[in-house]
C-alpha cells in the first residue's frame, strides 16, 4: 500500500504574485536622465551620418553606442544613468566631509523640525487639528506621512486555515489602500520592546487564581523573575500621500498643507476600514509625542527606560 500526502491539502497557504510597479516617466515612461542621454546619442548618430555617412556613424558608435547602454541597460533595480546623481552626490559629500552627522545636544530644534541625522533632516511635523495625528512632511520626496498603530494576533500560532483567511484579508488592505493611485509608499514596522512585566502581573491578579496552591506558586514566582526581562511586539503601518500625484486633490481641497492634509485624511479613513474589515485592531494614529517616543528609542535604545520621564517633545525625537 503507497501513501500519498497533498502538500496543497497540508498548507493551504497560497503565493501571491503582486502587479508590476508602475513607473511614472516624462514620455514613453523614460525618465529624464535617460532622455537627456538618449538624445545625446540621437544626435551623435545623426551628425556622423550627414557629415560622413557610414563612416562617420562607424566614428561616432562609441558615443551613441555608450549612451543607449546606460540608458537601456538596468542595474540594482535602476538604470544605469540614473545611478549617476547618487555616485555624484555620495562622492560630494564624501569630498566635504558630510557623511558624519553632528550636532550640538543641548541646543533645541525649532518646533516642528525632527532633530535627524542624514536625508531625514529636513522632515517637518505637522499635528492635524482634526484627528490629533501627526503627519510628517518630507520636502525632497514630496510625501506626507501619517502612522497608524495595529494589534494583531500571533500569525504563527494560528491554524492554516485562519492563516489563509488573514493573508487574503491583509491583501485586500493592500488593494483598498492603493486604489486611489494617490500612495507613494505603505510600510509595515514592528519593533521589540523591552517589557517590565507590569502587564504581565495586571493580567494575573484579574484573571489568575492565586489559591496557594502548588501551581499558583510556581506561576507567580515565575511572572516575578521572568516577566521585568519579557518583551513586546508593537507593530505599525505608514501611509505616505505622494503630493505630486494628488496635486490636483490638493489644489481642490485647500491647496498647501491644508489640502494634502484633507487628501491623507481621506486615505487614513480608507485604511481604517479596511484594517477593520480584515480583523486587525487599531490602536489609533499616533501623536507627536508619540512618534518623538518612538523615533528616540530607535536612534538612542539606552534611553527607552527613561523615555517615560523625559517631555515627548519632536525636540528630543532625534
Amino acid at each position: 500500500m503507497t501513501s500519498h500526502t497533498d502538500s496543497d491539502t497540508t498548507y493551504p497557504l497560497r503565493p501571491v504574485q503582486f502587479s508590476r510597479l508602475t513607473k511614472r516617466g516624462i514620455m514613453l515612461g523614460l525618465s529624464l536622465p535617460q532622455l537627456v542621454v538618449l538624445a545625446v546619442a540621437v544626435f551623435a548618430l545623426v551628425a556622423g551620418l550627414y557629415l560622413a555617412g557610414g563612416k562617420g556613424l562607424m566614428f561616432t558608435s562609441p558615443v551613441w553606442g555608450s549612451c543607449a547602454l546606460v540608458a537601456a541597460v538596468p542595474a540594482g533595480g535602476r538604470k544605469l544613468i540614473e545611478w549617476v546623481p547618487i555616485v555624484a552626490r555620495w562622492a560630494s559629500r564624501t569630498y566635504f566631509g558630510q557623511l558624519l552627522f553632528r550636532r550640538r545636544v543641548i541646543k533645541p530644534r525649532p518646533a516642528g523640525t525632527l532633530a535627524l541625522p542624514g536625508d531625514a533632516a529636513p522632515l517637518r511635523e505637522w499635528e492635524d487639528p482634526e484627528t490629533g495625528a501627526a503627519m510628517i512632511h518630507d520636502p525632497h520626496a514630496q510625501t506626507l506621512t501619517a502612522i497608524i498603530g495595529v494589534s494583531h494576533p500571533a500569525f504563527v500560532l494560528l491554524d492554516p486555515g485562519e492563516q489563509q483567511r488573514r493573508v487574503s484579508g491583509w491583501g485586500r488592505v493592500l488593494a483598498s489602500a492603493c486604489r486611489s493611485g494617490r500612495i507613494a509608499r505603505i510600510q509595515v514596522s514592528e519593533r521589540t520592546l523591552p517589557d517590565s512585566g507590569t502587564g504581565l502581573a495586571e493580567w494575573w491578579r484579574t484573571h489568575g487564581t492565586d489559591d496557594g496552591s502548588w501551581a499558583a506558586t510556581v506561576y507567580q514566582d515565575l511572572i516575578n523573575r521572568a516577566g521585568p526581562a519579557g518583551e513586546r511586539h508593537a507593530t505599525t503601518i505608514s501611509l505616505a500621500l505622494d503630493m505630486n500625484a494628488a496635486s490636483r486633490q490638493i489644489r481642490t481641497s485647500g491647496d498647501g498643507m491644508r489640502g494634502a492634509a484633507a487628501v491623507l485624511r481621506q486615505e487614513m479613513t480608507t485604511l481604517t476600514t479596511a484594517l477593520r474589515a480584515a480583523e486587525l485592531t487599531s490602536t489609533g494614529w499616533l501623536t507627536p509625542g508619540e512618534v518623538a517616543v518612538i523615533l528616540r528609542s530607535a536612534y538612542d535604545p539606552a534611553a527607552a527606560p527613561a523615555l517615560g520621564v523625559l517631555p515627548r517633545d519632536v525636540v528630543n525625537a532625534g
